[in-house]
């Protein structure tokens, strides 16, 4: 009698291949999420330093100072515009990871948990 013994390998290469999927899944949104977060931090750190050299600047050359203290205003004011937006983003992005974490759940430990219950 000869057993197939072709379905183990294949089976180890397939989780292995939907593992190494999901790590660069993950991998993908939480780089997308670090830079909405440094471009953030960047947006407001600029901000504060334009505000404070503009206000250094407003007794030698005052055009020069309104223009830092300008650009620093915006800068701290689309910060603030963005708030909401970063947050959805952030929400979003955390709901397609859970989500592809519970199909991969359903797919893989789902039906074993229930066989071993049952």
């Amino acid at each position: 009698m000869q057993q197939n013994s072709g379905a183990i390998p294949l089976a180890i290469g397939l989780t292995i291949g939907i593992i190494g999927l999901i790590i660069g899944l993950i991998a993908i949104f939480g780089s997308i999420i670090i830079t909405i977060i440094a471009v953030f931090l960047s947006l407001i750190l600029v901000g504060v330093l334009a505000t404070y050299t503009g206000l250094g600047l407003l007794a030698g050359s005052w055009a020069v100072g309104l223009t830092y203290l300008g650009g620093g205003v915006l800068a701290i004011g689309l910060v603030l515009l963005l708030i909401p937006v970063l947050k959805w983003l952030l929400v979003g992005i955390s709901h397609v990871v859970a989500q592809i974490f519970r199909w991969f759940y359903r797919k893989t430990l789902g039906r074993h948990s229930a066989e071993v219950q049952g």
